[in-house]
């Protein structure tokens, strides 16, 4: 009777583990994209369009990490939305790039005014 009783706390936990673990990586994941959003202000710039971009790659690997067989129902209902939320923003970010360098061209001393922007945004002074 032990033993089962041992057993079912085992499961038990084992299940609590692996379903918290999804709701852990989407809280983690909104206070990466919020500290990001936050540091690159300036959203239509390469260096923005590049840094998001790996981000939602390294999101999607992390996710794939997870054994979904594994996950309890629900879990797999999170999953299955968090990737959907992960794939759709990285495709509304190529999207997005995409129209920003048809009109990059006709932006007058953009490479010029994104350095400064940059500088300012890691406190440098400026002259």
């Amino acid at each position: 009777m032990k033993t089962l009783l041992s057993f079912l706390i085992f499961l038990f936990l084992t299940a609590s583990a692996s379903a918290q673990s999804v709701a852990d990586l989407i809280t983690t994941y909104q206070a990466d994209y919020g500290a990001l959003d936050r540091k690159y202000s300036i959203q239509p710039s390469d260096e923005y369009f590049d840094r998001f971009d790996q981000f939602y790659s390294e999101w999607l690997r992390e996710l794939e990490t997870l054994d979904f067989r594994e996950l309890p129902h629900s879990q797999k209902v999170d999953y299955l939305l968090f990737k959907n939320d992960l794939e759709r923003s990285a495709y509304f970010l190529d999207s997005e790039r995409d129209q920003f360098e048809k009109i990059a061209q006709f932006i007058p001393a953009k490479d010029a005014a994104m350095d400064f922007i940059n500088q300012r945004r890691v406190g440098t002074s400026m002259d």
